[in-house]
């Protein structure tokens, strides 16, 4: 088997999101209803986090076996990604606390999602996207 290596800082803000949308999780499991403003604050946090990684990733070879790009479009759509995913969670925290939403899982949704568009904008192989 071939050795190949692998280069996580290529991939750093999806580790970021999805790693705070877990942490998130675990904090908001044990909780009824609503989960305040901390939640909403950790991932606003996570978010700007992957937007500073994302702005200062620098473009080089694909990586994972050529299944994941690091180039300037790469780049360009995790900023725009996360900086859409900063400013949905401080938009809908007015809308989530308006229609008592305002748990941990609302949250998470969006850092997931988010996570998953990074996926498929960096994604070279059909395996990747898929």
């Amino acid at each position: 088997m071939p050795d190949v290596a692998i280069n996580w800082t290529a991939v750093l803000p999806e580790i970021i999101l999805a790693g705070t949308g877990l942490l998130v999780l675990f904090l908001s499991a044990g909780r009824r209803g609503r989960g305040g403003t901390g939640l909403l604050v950790l991932s606003a946090l996570g978010a700007a986090a992957a937007l500073v990684a994302g702005w200062l990733m620098k473009s080089g070879d694909p990586a994972f076996a050529g299944s994941v790009a690091v180039d300037g479009i790469s780049r360009i759509a995790y900023v725009l990604l996360a900086l859409s995913a900063l400013l949905t969670l401080l938009i809908a925290s007015g809308y989530a606390g308006r229609w008592e939403v305002d748990s941990g899982e609302f949250y998470v949704l969006i850092l997931f999602g988010t996570t998953g568009m990074m996926t498929l904008a960096a994604g070279l192989d059909l395996i990747t996207i898929f």
